[in-house]
């Protein structure tokens, strides 16, 4: 547990790292910012979105968090903080607001951010950083780090994070985390802290982070178990299936639970794209070698994305927007699964 006295939560973000992420603060201080993730966000990416926004709030700073649509699974997040969203079509053009992008690096994955000309002020992210074409005035990223929730903890001065903030930011941490498992002992300090300020228990917090499924919900699920294609190579389960659900990350959980190695959930979209949600088991990404983010971006140089718009995200999970039709994908989303899967065996 972190002292008392210490003036920032853990040690996710270097001196350097606080000295972007106050040069960034002063521009915003002036100009105003909108705050956005990745689309289809996750409680991490909201949560550090809203500590973000109520910092700027208390600075009287006019903040927004701009986001795609969201899935049913941050109703309970939301709701219980009211955090207040916008979409980027609420947003017009002649808002010239900087962006701050928090819990992503990738193009793919912010269809809202590409549209728009405003410059990108900050990027604060854990992810592999690759070859992006964000091209931000100040990038904070520690891939040591599992969420974003934990560097934007590490970054705001402690006297700042407020009893929501702090709940938010506990929520994005459990969210990313799988409940903390195999979380390394920095990552457990800066909770714990996170539940001392909050005033919340770690079964609140999971409750947040891992609501429920509907009785609807199941019943889809279960519906869409019955069409998943999949293969078993070597001692591995590789699983790719369609889904018609709000967002393609559902079942792709769902399966994952079922202890296969290797997901990928697609749902089809407008003009011929298809996003795409992946996953793979916990300890096989943090132990045994096999990236999701790996085989996110490998399917997508197969499919033919620019290197821009390739896929990326954690070790053990990760998203991409691939355009092509659907058996060109998924026979290059198995052979990137097998290639992965090689590699981590050493075999290649």
């Amino acid at each position: 547990m972190h002292a008392r006295g210490e003036r920032f939560l853990g040690y996710m973000a270097s001196a350097a790292d606080r000295g972007r992420f106050g040069n960034a603060m002063k521009i915003a201080s002036a100009r105003g910012a909108l705050i956005t993730t990745h689309d289809v966000p996750d409680c991490d990416g909201l949560g550090a979105a809203f500590a973000l926004q109520r910092l700027f709030f208390r600075r009287g700073v006019l903040a927004d968090i701009v986001t795609g649509p969201h899935i049913h699974l941050t109703d309970p997040l939301v709701e219980a903080l009211e955090i207040r969203t916008k979409r980027w079509s609420d947003v017009p053009d002649s808002d010239a607001r900087p962006i701050i992008v928090v819990d992503t690096n990738t193009p793919a994955l912010l269809n809202g951010v590409s549209r728009r000309e405003n410059q990108i002020l900050m990027v604060i992210d854990h992810h592999q950083t690759g070859l992006s074409t964000l091209k931000p005035l100040y990038m904070i990223e520690n891939q040591s780090a599992i969420s974003a929730s934990e560097i934007v903890a590490s970054l705001i001065d402690r006297k700042f994070i407020d009893r929501k903030s702090a709940l938010a930011l506990a929520v994005g941490i459990a969210g990313d985390s799988e409940r903390l498992n195999d979380a390394e002992v920095g990552t457990l300090h800066i909770f714990e802290s996170l539940l001392m300020i909050s005033g919340s228990s770690k079964k609140e917090v999971d409750g947040l982070a891992y609501p429920d499924l509907s009785p609807g919900m199941v019943a889809a699920i279960l519906e869409e178990m019955k069409h998943v294609e999949s293969e078993l190579y070597g001692n591995k389960v590789i699983a790719v299936a369609a889904s018609r659900l709000e967002n393609p990350a559902i079942l792709a959980n769902e399966i994952r639970n079922m202890n296969a190695s290797v997901v990928a959930v697609l749902s089809e979209q407008m003009g011929g794209w298809h996003r795409i949600s992946f996953r793979v088991r916990f300890k096989e990404a943090h132990k045994g070698g096999i990236h999701a983010n790996d085989i996110a971006r490998r399917a997508s140089e197969a499919c033919g994305m620019p290197e821009g718009m390739r896929g990326g995200g954690h070790i053990d999970k990760a998203g991409a927007m691939i355009r092509g039709g659907y058996c060109e994908i998924t026979k290059a989303i198995f052979e990137a699964a097998r290639e992965a899967i090689d590699r981590a065996a050493g075999k290649q």
